[in-house]
């Protein structure tokens, strides 16, 4: 009987939404305090609101009535919208852990989703995830690229609470207006969008509250229901962040001594945040502490020509970045590393945004990229401005940018340029890209090269120089076909001083076309074909690179899935030396069947060159990955990782051989309060860590932790032998406090 009503529901609310184009949904009002966020729906204000089901399920089925009943609550205050979900099922069918905020394995567990535009204009989804035991996720759901992308690093201050009951879970959320930008009046009226996400038969069902269409490149756009909010506050957000950090380190010089420590080093700073109005926001940071608690997954970069890039997750860097987002590096946020001060000015319109970026650092990694490597060096003090505006339009954008950084030894390097995004229809889209740069290399010897490229020595003795940098792509994205044309080129003196733009002196075009199908047999789910063709000339003119990509991928039941990848380097030419049909074949494995194991694998074999040698030469390239993470208790998780690689020079030789192992304890007390440790050893340079940390975060900007630091490494005196694997020479403990104040 209930699941008959429950179809009779979902058939009048798909009746009424097709009679009805865009229905306004009138969202009650009460007051503040009549809700507590605790997962019970007790109060008598849920029994008053409108009910909305999650009725549709997209993915594998495309937009059948769900299989799973999911309730939608949802109510406001004059300061905070209150969503509440009750999601049915049988509890022993859920995953749900208790995690840290954005937590790895997030997603491995049941969810709701809620995705709010407050403009109403596709720019941006701001979303927001609750497990069933109210561990949160949070992204900006970003319209960037071909299709969309996700900013994991984005982060609002919402509260949140999940429960497991007899017949499935509930979830409540208190979203405060103060921290959602929106357009400066009292009425609002804003698109939202409501999932569920759950596992059955080791198959994710994703559902949705609104259809989706698959032949719609836009799927931001596709969050279209509009929610009435009358007579809100108009809060401003304004919050100063101290913090305290300290340290001390110590070393040992030889085995036969203790560590000797030094004297600790403390710092202090101050963080300010101040909302002009409601959609403009000025951020300042005073002595900025922007180190990362979470230690980077050490990369493989032994065989790399190129400096790498690592993911941004210091807190300064969350809010307003997905403006300066290109798909060409002219700006990389991790290029400001250790700056005194630090400002960033947001406005957020309607049709408009405006940004302005401000640091002044003590130490700045410079970098020249060329054709096939790029160098780097350490200077000191610079100062950096980037300037940013975009004009948003119903189905395009158009932007510009500035960029401008002054080094104190007497260089500089400006940027500026235009980009752009038309949506032509549902199913085309063109972005393009135009950037020219100005600089004056400052004096330094911290690149010490004498070296030509591109009429000028690689050392750093002041010489001026220009350059330009041009992107342009037409994509078609439907249900089951994905064509891309893509055209860039890369003058030989292009340079970003905020971005890092490692590889120049080309002209690149590829050709990509994607076959998709979802069609949910009963051992195969989805599969999908493709292939590319790249070709790429120097401003010479000068054939430097034929490549060939064939890849495939399917997906399978127990949430397993399998992709084969064969690039083929028909010709490639590094450094001036010629090569032919490089080949290297990669295989990726994963497969999560229960919440107890998610295992990951990928392996590379074929050929390839060593990159790094005086000479370039081919070699037979073996790389292996593995990842297997044990959720041993809603609390507890574990995860061993191993990674390797080596080129082969001939049967006994090789360019190099070295591996990667990590092993990685956690203890979640709960959402805020957890316990980890770390141990990496790492054969490529002969290093071995272990990092204790325990760390309390009840907001993204509230953080307490206390940790350390025990290294073994090489003895600096060669006369010594390397200490034994759990003989540490190097030590280090360090704490942090830092306490958001609202004023």
């Amino acid at each position: 009987m209930k699941s008959f009503n429950f179809k009779i529901l979902i058939f009048l609310f798909i009746l009424s939404k097709g009679l009805v184009s865009q229905e306004l949904f009138s969202v009650n009002k009460i007051d503040h305090s009549e809700i507590q966020i605790d997962g019970f729906l007790s109060e008598n204000v849920w029994s008053n609101t409108k009910v909305l089901p999650i009725g549709f399920e997209v993915e594998p089925a495309n937009n059948k009535p769900s299989k799973r009943e999911t309730f939608v609550y949802v109510l406001y205050s004059s300061k905070a919208i209150f969503i509440a979900y009750h999601a049915f099922d049988e509890p022993k069918n859920l995953r749900a852990s208790v995690r840290s905020r954005d937590q790895r394995g997030f997603w491995s567990d049941d969810a709701i989703v809620v995705h709010i535009d407050t403009f109403r204009d596709a720019r941006s989804n701001v979303s927001l995830a609750v497990n069933p035991l109210g561990s949160q996720f949070d992204f900006l759901y970003e319209n960037f690229g071909p299709r969309a992308t996700f900013n994991t690093n984005f982060n609002i201050n919402y509260e949140s609470a999940g429960r497991i009951t007899d017949n499935g879970y509930i979830v409540e959320m208190k979203i405060p207006f103060s921290e959602l930008a929106f357009d400066n009046n009292t009425d609002q009226i804003w698109n939202m969008r409501f999932r569920r996400r759950y596992y059955s038969g080791g198959i994710l069902h994703e559902n949705s509250s609104q259809k989706i269409d698959r032949d719609n490149l836009c799927l931001i756009c596709q969050t279209t229901d509009p929610f009435e909010f009358k007579d809100i506050e108009i809060e401003k957000r304004n919050e100063i962040l101290p913090y305290i950090f300290s340290s001390f380190s110590g070393e040992k010089s030889n085995p036969s001594e203790k560590i000797k420590y030094g004297k600790s080093s403390n710092r202090f700073g101050l963080g300010l945040n101040f909302d002009l109005t409601k959609n403009s926001s000025l951020q300042m940071a005073l002595n900025p502490d922007f180190s990362q608690v979470e230690a980077d997954i050490s990369l493989i970069d032994v065989n790399s020509p190129v400096s790498l890039q690592y993911p941004e997750r210091r807190p300064f860097f969350n809010r307003g970045m997905d403006i300066v987002n290109f798909n060409q590096d002219i700006f990389y946020s991790r290029s400001i590393s250790d700056p005194i001060f630090a400002s960033k000015l947001l406005t957020q319109k309607k049709e408009s945004r405006f940004f302005i970026l401000t640091a002044l650092d003590k130490h700045t990694n410079y970098l020249v990229g060329g054709e096939d490597k790029s160098v780097g060096g350490d200077l000191d003090e610079s100062y950096s401005t980037l300037i940013r505006y975009q004009k948003i339009l119903k189905k395009s954008r158009i932007g510009f940018v500035s960029s401008n950084r002054i080094y104190r030894d007497k260089g500089f390097g400006s940027l500026f340029g235009l980009d752009g995004l038309i949506d032509i229809g549902n199913t085309w889209r063109i972005l393009f890209e135009f950037f020219k740069n100005y600089n004056l290399e400052p004096i330094s010897n911290s690149i010490d090269k004498e070296d030509n490229r591109y009429g000028r020595t690689l050392n750093l003795d002041g010489e001026g120089f220009q350059g330009h940098s041009a992107f342009f792509t037409i994509s078609r994205n439907t249900e089951h076909f994905k064509n891309v044309l893509e055209y860039r080129e890369l003058s030989p003196n292009h340079q970003s001083d905020l971005g890092i733009i490692t590889r120049n002196n080309q002209k690149h075009i590829s050709f990509t076309n994607t076959y998709n199908n979802i069609i949910n047999r009963k051992f195969v789910r989805e599969f999908e074909f493709s292939t590319d063709l790249d070709i790429r000339k120097n401003f010479s003119n000068q054939l430097n690179l034929i490549s060939i990509n064939f890849a495939g991928e399917a997906s399978f039941y127990w949430n397993s899935s399998i992709s084969y990848n064969y690039d083929l380097d028909t010709f490639y030419n590094y450094l001036g030396y010629d090569f032919k049909n490089l080949g290297l074949h990669e295989l990726k494995l994963r497969t999560s069947p229960s919440e107890l194991i998610n295992f990951r694998a990928e392996f590379e074999w074929g050929k390839d060159l060593s990159y790094n040698e005086t000479i370039p030469m081919p070699g037979k390239l073996i790389s292996t990955s593995f990842s297997l993470r044990f959720q041993l208790s809603n609390n507890l998780s574990m995860t061993p990782s191993y990674r390797s690689s080596k080129l082969k020079k001939s049967s006994d030789e090789y360019y190099f051989n070295g591996s990667i192992s990590r092993l990685r304890f956690n203890y979640q007390f709960n959402n805020f309060l957890n316990i980890r440790l770390i141990a990496e050893n790492n054969s490529f340079n002969e290093k071995f860590f272990i990092q204790p940390l325990i760390q309390w975060n009840p907001n993204p900007s509230t953080i307490f932790y206390f940790g350390g630091n025990q290294r073994t490494v090489d003895f600096v005196d060669n006369e010594f032998s390397r200490p034994e694997l759990l003989d540490f020479n190097r030590s280090q403990f360090f704490l942090k406090f830092q306490y958001l104040i609202g004023i």
